[in-house]
């Protein structure tokens, strides 16, 4: 680990030492530059406790297994949802370290999507891809006490619409055997002027999972 540290920064040395604008520095140069052995030490040894997955992955885990879905797709401004059904499965991948959410909605759509937590930067992480388009979203963001949910803020970049849509994703477990996922759209992303609540997903945990 200390010699995978240590390379890279002989390389950022090495790129700075040939610039056209001074004189090429020596490689004690380089040297004087690096962190001492001490402090290579205390950050390799941090780098690979925060590569290990955390109590935040075990609220994570929580979420594995297999599920009932319904889908409630609401139309701008209105409270009546169209209403489809299907299932999910999640399991605990890579060590513990993300929950792989595989969806299938009858008729309309399949997808891939995997929940994770940085434990860098200290914020639960998501990123996804179904059929209904060739792109993919991602967002991030922290448990938020008071709404008890996770969630996390997202953009994308539609050219075709010509429009940034902002959007929250927001993940909450009333219980051991209940999952809610809403995806609203912050205003402004389509000319709204309010949170609009685009998708609600209600998972029901099956018998057998």
């Amino acid at each position: 680990m200390q010699r995978l540290l240590l390379a890279p920064l002989l390389f950022l040395g090495a790129c700075a030492s040939t610039g056209e604008d001074g004189p090429a520095q020596t490689a004690s140069d380089v040297q004087a530059e690096l962190p001492s052995p001490e402090e290579q030490a205390r950050i390799a040894a941090e780098m690979a406790e925060l590569a290990q997955p955390g109590p935040e992955h075990e609220r994570l885990a929580a979420m594995a297994g297999s599920w009932d879905l319904e889908q409630r797709m609401y139309m701008p401004g209105s409270d009546t949802p169209m209403v489809m059904q299907g299932r999910a499965e999640s399991e605990m991948v890579l060590g513990g370290r993300f929950l792989e959410i595989r969806t299938r909605v009858a008729g309309l759509s399949e997808s891939i999507g995997y929940l994770g937590f940085d434990r860098r930067h200290g914020e639960f992480t998501t990123v996804g891809f179904d059929t209904l388009g060739t792109y993919w979203v991602s967002g991030q963001g922290p448990y938020d006490p008071e709404r008890e949910a996770l969630v996390l803020y997202g953009e994308d970049v539609d050219p075709t619409a010509g429009v940034t849509q902002k959007f929250e994703f927001v993940i909450a477990q009333p219980s051991p055997d209940e999952l809610r996922v809403e995806v609203i759209f912050l205003p402004g992303s389509f000319g709204n002027t309010e949170p609009w609540k685009a998708v609600e997903l209600v998972q029901t945990r099956r018998a057998d999972g």
